[in-house]
């Protein structure tokens, strides 16, 4: 099974099969190692750092921090680009499934159609900076930020929340615990 590579060049960064095998293989350390040349821009690939075991058609990764990092930041940068420029959610989840095809069942969430999709994309956008945020602080710092998203999230936000149906005629009276009449 051949280890995957990252794209050097800052403005591609794809993802690809790199020029090393891993087959049967058990605590493989890698830390800057380079590996193959980009299929896409030419520019030479690099093995992310980390610890790799190899186990059939299968390899694990256990990488390090900062790596895992500069890739969350890498997909936001991208994911912001996009939105910024508008972009469709069909061309933005090509895009991310070309240069990060392992996370392809994440894009896969992505829906078609704009709104619904930009939505989706600032949620994952959150959770990314949660997960930066959080890889930098202790266990008790990241319980904090954990809980402090989701209650910003869920309960500051009103478009958030469940919309309470209310009685047009008494305004403000809220008809979901009154009793029906027969």
């Amino acid at each position: 099974m051949r280890i995957p590579v990252i794209c050097s060049n800052n403005d591609c960064h794809l993802v690809f099969p790199g020029d090393l095998d891993m087959v049967n293989a058990i605590n493989v350390t890698f830390i800057d190692c380079a590996s193959g040349k980009c299929p896409q821009c030419g520019s030479p690939g690099r093995i992310l750092d980390g610890t790799y075991n190899a186990f059939e058609n299968n390899i694990f990764a256990t990488l390090r921090k900062t790596n895992d990092i500069v890739l969350l930041r890498r997909i936001a940068i991208s994911l912001k680009k996009d939105l910024t420029k508008n972009k469709s959610p069909q061309k933005i989840k090509n895009k991310l499934d070309q240069q990060f095809p392992k996370l392809k069942p994440v894009w896969d969430l992505i829906p078609d159609t704009r709104q619904d999709a930009y939505n989706v994309i600032n949620i994952i956008l959150a959770i990314i900076m949660m997960l930066m945020t959080a890889a930098q602080c202790s266990k008790k710092e990241k319980e904090n930020i954990i809980n402090q998203t989701f209650q910003n999230y869920f309960f500051q936000n009103p478009s958030n929340q469940r919309n309470t149906p209310f009685d047009s005629r008494i305004e403000g009276t809220d008809i979901s615990t009154k009793p029906e009449k027969i």
